[in-house]
This record gives structure tokens, C-alpha cells and sequence, in this order.
């Protein structure tokens, strides 16, 4: 897709923007709606990062704004991470609840007022959790929105496009990093996106059926393009695999309650497609693992491991109950001769690690990566998977990879928003 330029811009600019000198000014970067206990979601962070950095002239500071910054800031000690301002990180869910209504509340006073805004940033509520995030906004230069799966029918959305809105009240260019997005065919969903739309200046999808589903409810931005997932332009090595050892699968499952398209799932037979990819791999000696990019951290509301644990109940396979990050994961996946993943970002670092991989599609993001690089024989709808498929995905044993002149074109398009980034802080 190509990127359009405007001719003529009329949205609102920080009055900072062009006022850096290379070499000597510090460009600030506020990346939200990031969700740093998820290793598939930090590993879209990582990719942001990475590609920022890579074509800054300057020196960069980039700092993450996170629903639960308290349990990320230890998983991450080399990050700059503050707690977003829409979400609470507050124990027991009453709290959080109570708080999360509270805080939508201000941000929409902010919305409206400069007044309040001042008073946040320098009254007695200056250090507040709340008004750190809202400072690190109003320091920024840019304010990105993570790349990801948010802006979609299946999560209520408004509180991520009021912090966004409080951060266009404060003059900041607002880019809308890769993601997946749609269908906006709930009323809730698609009030929230025309609220949106005509405060972006720049927003990147993962496919064409996410930039239709927008430009079905709001004008698409004048910059605007389809590319490949952000965690595609991580900077991670290709190496040889270890020689004279045991074959082994990683096998990513994960809950899930509808099809591809909303429909209805049999989850037992998911299972059971699961469980006889494992036996049948087993029963061929290899060794199979159960992993995945959400598991092993307290607090958050995702755990693979559990439901690993209770597919392959009773099968010789290893559940990893660990968390590992980005690069970790990288590392072990680097050194399969197999994945079977349901995490759409675990199937990416194996196509990043040249670990053949078969994919379980349980939204239409995987199949539309899958088709766009003309691997669909090895991606499954969830609601197809059951004893059957299981048993030809074991006995086959192969799965997609992607060669390594075709990885380095879709790698340089994973991270090409940065370059629209950095031409707002010239």
C-alpha cells in the first residue's frame, strides 16, 4: 500500500516541532497502550524502539506507557515504563474497576480543559501516578499507539482513544503504529473510532481488511499504509540450528472462546487437535514443549502454561510455566526443529528464527500474515482444528518459513513508520 502524503496539513502541531538540533537535543517518544506482560506485545515494543532509534539523529528517549507498569518495570528494568493514565494497576478488581471509571472521568475533564491540564502537571497531584504519564505526554514529541489488537469490536476501546485525545488537547502529533483493527460494526466500537480518526496523523495496518474496516466508519489520514507486523523489524540473528540432538516442538495453545469470525468454537476439539499433534510427535520420538508469550507472570490475566497444562494432562510433554522475554523466546525457538503456535507472535519469532512453523488462527490477523506471504497451507481457523488435523500436522512434521531475502523486504516495511515519525520532530 502506497503512502499518500497531504498537500496541505491542517492539524495542529507542538509548537516544539523542528526545534531539535542534531546532536544536541533530546527527542522524546511516548509509545501507549502498550501491554508489556504479554512478550508478544513487548516484543512490538522492542520493534518500535529499534526502528525509532535506528533513524534518529539525535539522541532519543522512548518511554512506554503501561496497563500494569508496576509487574512490567521489573521485567523490563531496561525501559523507560510509566503507568497509562486510562488504566489502574490497583488490587482487588473492585479497586481497579472503581479507579479505571474514575480516571476516564479526568481524562475527558482534560480533554476540554487546558486549565486542568496545568493543574495536573503542577498542582499538589504533580507527582501522582496519573500526572507522571501525563507529563511524559507532554514532554513528547510524538505520542505513538502501539502496534497490536486493541482497536477492535472484541475489547471496549474508548479509554485508549481518550488518552490519545488528551495528548491531541496538548498539540502532539499522534501516530497509530501497525495494528489490526475492525470490523466497527458495533455502535460503541465505531462511535469510538470517529471520535479518533480525525486527530491521526499517521496510521499503519497489518492488512487491507483493517484499512477498509476504518475507512468504512472515518476518512483514512493522509499518511496511511499496509505493512507487515512491527515485530517482523526486530534486529534478531539467523543462526545454524545445533547439531547431533533430539527433535523438538514447541507447542503454543491459548483459551479462546469463538471462531475466525465470531462463530462459534468447539474448544474440546481444539484440544483434542493439541493433544494428538503432541502424541503423534512423541510417539516419533521427538521432544515436545509446551510455550508461549503469555505465561509466568503474576497479576496478569492471561496464563498459557494453565491451559497447557490441562490440554496435555497426562502426555509426556514439558509445560515451561516461565516468563521469557522477546529475545529469550528468540533463543529457544531458534534452536526447534518445529512450532505449532496459536500466539500469533510466537509464530512470527519463529518465522524470524527459521523454525518451520504451522499456524492456528483464532482471529483473522494470523490468516491475513499467513496469505501475505503466500504460506495459507500452513495456517488453520481454530474452529478447523481438531483430532484429524492433528494427526496430519504430526505425521507431516513440516511447517512454513519465510527465506532470507524476503524476510530483509518485510522486515524494512515492518519498521518504515519510523521514518514518518521522525519526519515530524525535522
Amino acid at each position: 500500500m502506497r503512502v499518500r502524503e497531504a498537500e496541505t496539513d491542517t492539524a495542529p502541531r507542538p509548537s516544539s516541532l523542528g526545534s531539535h538540533t542534531p546532536g544536541e537535543a533530546l527527542v522524546k517518544i511516548a509509545v501507549t497502550n502498550t501491554v508489556l506482560s504479554n512478550a508478544g506485545d513487548a516484543a512490538i515494543y522492542q520493534s518500535i524502539v529499534e526502528a525509532c532509534s535506528a533513524r534518529a539523529s539525535d539522541d532519543i528517549e522512548v518511554t512506554a506507557l503501561d496497563g500494569a507498569a508496576p509487574t512490567t518495570i521489573d521485567l523490563y528494568p531496561e525501559w523507560n515504563i510509566e503507568q497509562q493514565m486510562s488504566r489502574s494497576a490497583s488490587r482487588p478488581m473492585p479497586i481497579r474497576r472503581l479507579s479505571n471509571f474514575l480516571r476516564g472521568a479526568a481524562l475527558e475533564l482534560l480533554i476540554r480543559s487546558s486549565a486542568l491540564r496545568t493543574f495536573a502537571l503542577q498542582g499538589p497531584v504533580r507527582n501522582s501516578e496519573f500526572s507522571k504519564a501525563l507529563r511524559v505526554i507532554s514532554e513528547a514529541d510524538v505520542v505513538v499507539s502501539s502496534g497490536g489488537t486493541y482497536l477492535v469490536d472484541h475489547y471496549r476501546f474508548g479509554h485508549r482513544v481518550r488518552e490519545l485525545l488528551v495528548a491531541r488537547a496538548m498539540g502532539k502529533p499522534i501516530v497509530l503504529w501497525t495494528q489490526s483493527m475492525g470490523p466497527f460494526v458495533d455502535a460503541a466500537a465505531a462511535r469510538a473510532l470517529r471520535r479518533l480518526a480525525p486527530h491521526v496523523d499517521a496510521v499503519y495496518f497489518r492488512d487491507d481488511r483493517s484499512r477498509q474496516a476504518w475507512e468504512r466508519v472515518a476518512p483514512l489520514p493522509a499518511v496511511h499504509a499496509v505493512l507487515p507486523d512491527t515485530v517482523f523489524g526486530m534486529t534478531l540473528e539467523r543462526r545454524e540450528r545445533p547439531a547431533n540432538r533430539s527433535r523438538t516442538a514447541y507447542l503454543s495453545v491459548r483459551n479462546w472462546g469463538q471462531g475466525v469470525e465470531g462463530g462459534s468454537l468447539d474448544f474440546g476439539e481444539y484440544e483434542a487437535g493439541m493433544r494428538t499433534v503432541a502424541e503423534t510427535l512423541t510417539a516419533a520420538g521427538w521432544n515436545c514443549v509446551a510455550l508461549s508469550t503469555c505465561q509466568g507472570v503474576p497479576g496478569y490475566a492471561v496464563d498459557d502454561a494453565a491451559t497447557a497444562r490441562r490440554i496435555f494432562d497426562g502426555l509426556p510433554v514439558t509445560i515451561d510455566e516461565r516468563f521469557h522475554t522477546p529475545a529469550e523466546l528468540f533463543e529457544m525457538i531458534r534452536s526447534a526443529d518445529l512450532v505449532v503456535a496459536t500466539r500469533m507472535h510466537f509464530a512470527i519469532l519463529s518465522l524470524l528464527a527459521a523454525t518451520p512453523v504451522v499456524a492456528i488462527a483464532y482471529e483473522t490477523k494470523t490468516i491475513d500474515l499467513f496469505g501475505s506471504l503466500g504460506a495459507t497451507a500452513f495456517v488453520t481457523p481454530i474452529e478447523q482444528v481438531d483430532g484429524a488435523w492433528g494427526e496430519r500436522v504430526g505425521a507431516d512434521a513440516i511447517g512454513a518459513t519465510v527465506d532470507d531475502d524476503r524476510l530483509e523486504h518485510v522486515r524494512a516495511g515492518a519498521s518504515s513508520p519510523a521514518e514518518f515519525v521522525h519526519s515530524l520532530i525535522r
